[in-house]
């Protein structure tokens, strides 16, 4: 069997096409996945949960006792597992700069504090009971700095904030994706001040109004960030235009690729450089 039939044949083969589809849909499929996961609090009112929207943290979905506790640590489990995993195949494949490599490192942190919330759930509820409210809440910083829960969560969403300002500044992504960059940004800077408003709230009412609104933006963002691979477009160095006389390099070189190291670029009229044969 010829050769070049058989080489030909084998990249025709229907099996290969439809691999690499797959392969450049899974970071989008990962990091969808890891965003519906992250916002499961969305499915509070249909698995039963009487907890005040305005008034109570996320992570009270998943204390032991509460309605569907189970299914909330398990998708904090899950959307750690899967930002994590987005975050080391994004960096690997993509080989950013420094910054967009820090970024990716912020991007696992998140994930790795999901898997922590998912572990070492909050041990009650301080929107319902007032004891647990004196216990968690109203208590030193020093103090909150010894519950797991907090440390881990409060590590989740700074992580976050610098994954969103550190991708959204990376030369690489503001030139392969600049839509994407600007709305990195824009949403690092909106979680940061989220973050910061959430403080002196955190003793009154309508903590968590703004609780759920930061962790849909970085639900959304990270599902956004999925897309990056296929979305950002490929740079490239523009090609260079030969002279019409040396387009047909093996009539000029007699055949002998050592000899086409004499092709040197010629500017012409229109700016562009095209090649010419020194004698």
């Amino acid at each position: 069997m010829d050769r070049t039939a058989g080489s030909a044949a084998q990249r025709t083969a229907p099996g290969r096409p439809a691999s690499r589809r797959l392969a450049a849909a899974a970071p989008a499929i990962v990091g969808v996945v890891a965003g519906a996961c992250y916002s499961s609090f969305l499915a509070a009112g249909a698995v039963g949960s009487r907890l005040s929207i305005t008034d109570s943290y996320v992570s009270e979905l998943g204390v032991p006792g509460q309605p569907a506790s189970a299914f909330f640590r398990a998708t904090d489990l899950a959307a750690g597992v899967f930002i994590a995993v987005l975050a080391v195949a994004l960096g690997v494949h993509l080989r950013p700069e420094r910054r967009g490599t820090l970024g990716f490192l912020c991007l696992a942190g998140v994930g790795l504090a999901s898997i922590v919330d998912g572990l070492r759930p909050m041990p009650c509820t301080p929107s319902t009971s007032e004891p647990c409210r004196r216990h968690i809440d109203e208590v030193t910083i020093f103090a909150q700095l010894h519950q797991g829960h907090t440390v881990s969560s409060v590590l989740g969403v700074l992580a976050a904030q610098a994954a969103m300002l550190l991708l959204g500044a990376s030369p690489r992504v503001r030139r392969s994706w600049p839509r994407f960059a600007r709305a990195s940004l824009v949403s690092g800077v909106v979680l940061v001040v989220l973050g910061l408003s959430e403080v002196p709230l955190a003793l009154y009412q309508d903590v968590g109004v703004l609780e759920r609104i930061h962790v849909l933006l970085i639900s959304a963002w990270i599902a956004a960030l999925g897309w990056y691979p296929s979305r950002a477009r490929s740079v490239e160095t523009p090609p260079v235009r030969l002279h019409r006389g040396a387009a047909r390099v093996g009539h000029l070189d007699g055949g002998n690729p050592r000899r086409r190291r004499h092709l040197l670029p010629l500017p012409t009229a229109g700016g562009r450089r095209a090649g010419r044969v020194r004698g």
